[in-house]
């Protein structure tokens, strides 16, 4: 069977993966299914971007990710992918856009989060994610969005978030073990800066959770 990348035709036959010198692959909504082949790594390493979102990949992400040093987009969103959130991929200090919501993936952040320090993007949402959200998220000072609802994450939110002078959506809703009020620090990014237009969590004052938040655009 045969798939386009953007720069190259990809063929799968019964050996494997074929690719050669592919910078860009794309096979979303491909309808593939199965552990996704570390192959894919090993003979693409000079892939910049990767995306295999919306399809019924299964497993965990290989470790063979880390072959991809030139990576800066990597979409892996809307599949059926378990384990605990790879540690492998701090090691790609080229990220700029890591798409890994809608899967089943457990939990909680590495510490070596800082290490992503182009990382524009980061969308967990929709896991199982466990544990607090690290205050080293907000070391990722080129952080446009951050959307890391619908997990299990627990404790205070970062005041280090207010750091995060480009943020312009932090989505925390259905994350309902998380406490405290949210930090002047993130609010001001609200109300003095008019940087974070989308701002959400479950509020204490709407029943939906035990967070005070006077400066969220909506509450859940």
């Amino acid at each position: 069977s045969y798939t386009h990348s953007r720069t190259i035709l990809t063929c799968t036959t019964r050996h494997g993966w074929m690719m050669v010198n592919t910078e860009i692959l794309l096979l979303d909504r491909a309808g593939l299914s199965g552990p996704i082949p570390g192959t894919i790594f090993t003979q693409t390493t000079r892939l910049t971007e990767l995306s295999l979102h919306v399809n019924d990949f299964t497993g965990i992400i290989p470790t063979e990710i880390e072959y991809l040093s030139s990576l800066t987009s990597l979409r892996l969103d809307h599949n059926e992918l378990e384990g605990a959130f790879p540690t492998l991929l701090t090691t790609l200090t080229k990220l700029k856009s890591l798409y890994l919501g809608t899967n089943k993936l457990t939990g909680s952040f590495p510490v070596s989060m800082p290490s992503l320090v182009d990382l524009k993007h980061l969308h967990v949402n929709n896991n199982a994610m466990t544990g607090a959200i690290p205050s080293g998220l907000g070391r990722l000072y080129k952080l446009q969005t951050a959307h890391l609802q619908n997990n299990q994450f627990e404790g205070a939110i970062p005041s280090a978030l207010g750091k995060l002078s480009s943020l312009s959506s932090l989505q925390l809703h259905e994350n309902v073990e998380l406490t405290g009020t949210m930090p002047a620090e993130v609010c001001r990014l609200v109300n003095q800066e008019q940087i974070l237009q989308h701002l959400t969590v479950n509020c204490k004052s709407t029943g939906g959770g035990d967070v005070e938040c006077l400066c969220c655009s909506k509450c859940y």
